[in-house]
């Protein structure tokens, strides 16, 4: 648990003179017909965590990122409770069948076969780890301290963000993202954009973008994980009022996301404009 929460349900999770004045809602998006599922898991878990050495299991495994169900074998690191589901964070293979590292959602894993660790099967990062060298949990909190994102092991990118004054000013000045989300100048914001485009084409277009904006709005940089899910889905809930002006990768993305939304709504908006000059 974060320190600060746990200080938080220490000092308010009793009573006040009779009367509970403490709550804490969590967003939690597993379903109920798999909470039982998801708590047999972690009890599964920490009973593997309780032998030594701790075994490595098989995971059979419903990916949402590679849209079918995929078999790894891996090494039980840690769980974590982030952005409204629990992840398992194992070393291993993965479902990609890229890098080391990978998140398992606990409510889409359907399989965990505990194995030996003399398995002729296990991943070659795995026999090469055994017994000296498998990684701990301080490993993780540790690239996740690195970069914005609990996909801590995709590639970091530096991203500059820019917001309308107003907005910043209400909802970004003085809250907590990340180590490396911080307030920079425009000025700032140009030569990192120079810095990190070394695509020259890129970079004019980027550079363009920049000069038509305003200097008196909030900009911002951040070192995040190239690819995270969380870290988009909070960049969407930004919009329109937050707008990314690096990498150039990402911009696009999010300009194809704009123009295919616009084309929902601006649908129905020609519509009614039609309607209403009838």
């Amino acid at each position: 648990m974060h320190p600060e929460l746990a200080n938080i349900a220490q000092n308010h999770s009793r009573e006040v003179r009779g009367v509970q004045r403490f709550f804490l809602h969590l967003d939690y998006v597993i379903p109920k017909s798999t909470i039982d599922l998801v708590d047999d898991w972690q009890y599964q878990l920490r009973k593997l965590w309780e032998q030594n050495p701790v075994p490595p299991v098989k995971l059979t495994y419903q990916s949402a990122r590679v849209r079918e169900k995929v078999e790894c074998i891996v090494y039980p690191v840690s769980i974590y409770y982030v952005q409204r589901a629990i992840y398992l964070c194992a070393f291993g293979e993965t479902p990609t069948q890229q890098g080391e590292w990978y998140n398992y959602r606990l409510d889409r894993i359907i399989r965990m076969q505990p194995l030996q660790w003399e398995n002729l099967n296990l991943p070659r990062c795995l026999r090469q780890s055994y017994p000296k060298q498998l990684p701990q949990p301080e490993e993780i909190e540790e690239k996740i301290a690195a970069a914005w994102g609990f996909d801590f092991y995709l590639e970091p990118k530096w991203m500059i963000l820019r917001f309308d004054r107003s907005f910043a000013r209400r909802y970004i000045r003085e809250t907590f993202r990340h180590e490396t989300f911080q307030s920079i100048s425009y000025q700032q914001a140009i030569g990192l954009i120079q810095q990190q485009t070394p695509n020259l084409n890129q970079q004019h277009s980027l550079l363009k973008a920049i000069g038509c904006r305003s200097r008196e709005d909030a900009y911002y940089k951040a070192y995040y994980r190239d690819g995270d899910t969380n870290v988009e889905l909070r960049l969407r809930s930004w919009r329109p009022k937050g707008e990314v002006l690096l990498p150039w990768e990402l911009r696009h993305k999010i300009a194809r996301e704009v123009a295919a939304e616009a084309q929902l709504y601006l649908q129905e908006f020609n519509e009614d404009e039609n309607t209403n000059s009838d």
